[in-house]
């Protein structure tokens, strides 16, 4: 029996963080107003394994694909400026970044996911709230994990962020946000931290967010 639909089918899952301007705890996901009155910061992906496949006359039988594309051990960064609210406030402006690993296959797919082209809770709402992408940058970007509170990312000559989870009564229990109004994650609940270093200077944007407010999760995301 043939299918319909066949648009792109797609998966997305590794290991998340990010870090903005406000204080901790950033109440822009609960849609109030950022602690110092915009929001400037930083999302970076690491795609631990992931696929895009465009399907042509899509068969249930033998799911015959046109292009399947592997997405796995590659990263993304994300830039984002916010002039208010997040949520209710004036349209964003973003800039994509795209590992320099990946061949052209690999960054059309991931161009497609991450601008909210083929669907999927988070982008497809991430994209309502944008007014304009900056660009679009093939880099080198430098993912690392250290242990099970830090993380950092570093994209040479414009940006750099490290960040580390914050301690709770018990140190054996990550600190979290339990069902946030509004989260880079859906059905994940962020882990709460802060950056020991967050730089950024592109497109005419430039910020120090060091010692400011930063989440870091696992993330799975699909169409």
């Amino acid at each position: 029996m043939k299918v319909n639909d066949n648009s792109p089918d797609w998966r997305l899952e590794g290991d998340y963080f990010d870090g903005c301007n406000c204080k901790s705890i950033c109440p822009c996901i609960f849609a109030l107003d950022p602690t110092e009155g915009d929001c400037k910061g930083l999302a970076a992906w690491h795609i631990e394994k992931g696929h895009f496949t465009n399907w042509t006359n899509r068969d249930t039988n033998s799911n015959t694909s046109n292009n399947s594309i592997n997405l796995a051990s590659l990263n993304v960064v994300i830039s984002v400026w916010a002039p208010g609210n997040m949520l209710t406030g004036s349209k964003w402006k973003i800039a994509l970044y795209l590992d320099e690993k990946a061949n052209n296959d690999q960054k059309e797919a991931l161009t497609k996911i991450f601008t909210g082209q083929v669907g999927g809770e988070f982008f497809a709402e991430m994209l309502s709230r944008v007014g304009e992408i900056l660009g679009t940058r093939s880099v080198p970007i430098e993912f690392n994990i250290e242990g099970k509170k830090r993380r950092k990312i570093k994209i040479p000559s414009i940006a750099e962020m490290e960040i580390e989870g914050l301690a709770g009564s018990n140190p054996d229990i990550e600190p979290k946000v339990v069902n946030p109004a509004f989260s880079n994650t859906p059905g994940i609940d962020p882990i709460i931290a802060r950056s020991t270093r967050h730089t950024y200077n592109d497109h005419g944007l430039e910020w120090d967010n060091s010692g400011k407010n930063a989440f870091y999760s696992r993330f799975v995301y699909g169409p």
